[in-house]
């Protein structure tokens, strides 16, 4: 088992700790925030670290939360491992859903149990397996609470999120499908830049 998921499982200080960085969320983020309200009366010992979502961070209905600003990645990594459990909310509207799923990917390599919303998520994510998925607005604090009164499931479920990236999602594993792809792009550059150009005429003023 990696040091990450040690970590989470042995620590005994009595502290939760959950993690949301983001960036041009606030429009569902804050109401994801205020949401937690009533959670976080029952349970106060829980912290919150926040990254770059200024709005998340105000919204948030308790005084036990820390902000740090945007972060390079190792910094935004290393704060991330500090945490339990990461909120991982989308709108789904919008380009939205041609988002990567990277933030589970992140979590799950540190050791963290995810809540996410289905765009995006639920391609990668086996509710109740390997994270849980929030579909609506009122299922946030629900979710957050399974996970803070019952440590075999949020235990269970990072482990389970671990398991699957290092076993599926390691970039050494996608070295020859992705050389393959670079290399047929090359090789259809031309017809590639003429269906572009097709779809938006003007790109032949600007390369020409």
């Amino acid at each position: 088992m990696p040091l990450s998921l040690w970590y989470h499982f042995l620590r005994n200080d009595g502290t939760l700790r959950v993690f949301f960085g983001a960036l041009n969320r606030e429009r569902f983020s804050v109401p994801v925030a205020r949401s937690l309200e009533a959670l976080l009366r029952k349970y106060p010992e829980v912290s919150f670290e926040v990254v770059h979502d200024r709005a998340f961070f105000d919204a948030l209905p308790t005084q036990a939360k820390t902000f740090h600003p945007t972060l390079p990645y190792d910094e935004y990594l290393a704060t991330l491992e500090t945490c339990d459990i990461a909120l991982l909310p989308l709108e789904g509207l919008g380009g939205e859903a041609f988002k990567s799923d990277i933030k589970w990917i992140e979590a799950a390599s540190r050791g963290l149990a995810v809540i996410a919303s289905p765009c995006v998520y639920s391609a990668s994510i086996q509710d109740g397996q390997t994270g849980l998925i929030a579909e609506a607005l009122d299922d946030w604090s629900p979710a957050l609470e399974r996970l803070l009164a019952e440590p075999e499931l949020r235990h269970s479920i990072a482990r389970a999120a671990w398991t699957s990236v290092a076993d599926d999602r390691m970039f050494a594993f996608q070295v020859e499908t992705r050389r393959a792809w670079y290399a047929s792009l090359w090789d259809r550059r031309a017809e590639l830049q003429q269906s572009l150009i097709a779809r938006t005429p003007a790109l032949a003023t600007l390369l020409a």
